[in-house]
């Protein structure tokens, strides 16, 4: 019966006896199962070797930001929530990012790829970053930027370190997209003729922010809470505790830079200072200011200044602050209504 159903049929050669036609039927039964589920996981890999390996195809007003080198869970989504957090400009938030790696994810990274908050937002290609033929399929010259990350958990860090600046060197040469680099290591940070635009070494931060918090106490929390976005949500029932709820109130301030208002030019950055933080109680801290490499040439530079005493705000400079999220940090300079 089990053979008839499972469409086989015997050859020449058929069991006689009750045990052989039940052993038969056993492996005719097993053997259906194991090929179907064979044949459903080649279907899922041949699934996803398409969908990995498939070009981004941008839409039309979208744009799109690459996002390459080593990484983690951890670290990938630190990256995403940052990325597309709620205080930052809004057509921020409809970037796609396109994500090349040389392999296919493993199950942590997929579980983010899918996940809902992010799915629509994100395209995973996997190759080579050096060959041409995968940066055509990430769009590469119409991208906004490149990102590189590090794993500062990985067994060899200076691998990582290597693999960005061959990278950003590639890149470099291949098109014009600015390009943005974590690096582990300072001395890595020699290596400039890789052409990138913004590097940075963990290392380094991490050593500098030690060494102040050694003279200033809480300096690195301060910092660390500055420099990570986040909405905090103050608990009133927390009674007493009256540090937990500063210190909560403190995790949901964030650096904003903001367009000096005709209003405040030539003004004192003390009195600016003051006038701002009296009217709006948010705090300002410096001023980014834009410079040129010549007189007579187009391509400048910025500079940052913290606390310039004295310093008379010109038109083309910028505000940096400190507010718990965009629409505080807008509002700082608008003046106060009229009741």
């Amino acid at each position: 019966m089990v053979i008839t159903i499972a469409t086989l049929g015997y050859g020449d050669v058929v069991p006689t006896t009750s045990i052989a036609r039940v052993c038969m039927g056993l492996f005719v039964l097993i053997s259906l199962m194991v090929i179907s589920l064979q044949t459903q996981e080649v279907n899922e890999l041949m699934k996803i070797n398409t969908l990995y390996k498939a070009n981004y195809k941008q839409s039309s007003g979208e744009k799109h930001v690459i996002l390459s080198g080593y990484f983690n869970k951890m670290s990938f989504v630190q990256f995403l929530n940052e990325f597309f957090h709620d205080d930052h400009a809004e057509e921020l938030l409809k970037y796609k990012i396109v994500i090349i790696q040389p392999n296919f994810p493993d199950q942590d990274i997929e579980n983010v790829l899918c996940h809902p908050k992010y799915e629509q937002n994100l395209h995973y290609i996997i190759g080579d970053i050096f060959h041409n033929s995968t940066l055509e399929k990430a769009m590469i010259k119409e991208a906004e930027a490149i990102f590189f990350l590090t794993d500062q958990e990985h067994k060899d860090k200076i691998q990582n370190d290597l693999f960005v600046i061959l990278a950003s060197k590639r890149i470099s040469i291949y098109c014009s997209t600015p390009i943005l680099m974590q690096l582990n290591f300072s001395r890595s940070l020699l290596h400039d003729w890789s052409d990138w635009n913004l590097a940075f070494s963990t290392q380094l931060l991490k050593m500098s922010i030690l060494v102040k918090n050694a003279f200033i106490n809480g300096f690195a929390t301060l910092i660390t809470n500055l420099t990570y976005s986040s909405n905090a949500m103050v608990d009133s029932a927390l009674g007493e505790l009256n540090w937990i709820v500063e210190y909560n109130e403190g995790v949901g301030q964030e650096i904003y830079i903001i367009e000096l208002p005709e209003d405040f030019e030539l003004c004192e950055f003390s009195k600016c200072v003051e006038k701002i933080y009296l009217e709006k109680e948010v705090l300002v801290i410096g001023v980014k200011k834009k410079k040129n490499y010549y007189e007579d040439d187009e391509i400048f530079y910025y500079q940052y200044f913290l606390n310039p005493k004295n310093y008379v705000l010109e038109r083309t400079d910028e505000i940096v602050l400190i507010a718990s999220d965009k629409k505080v940090a807008l509002d700082a300079f608008k003046p106060p209504e009229r009741k």
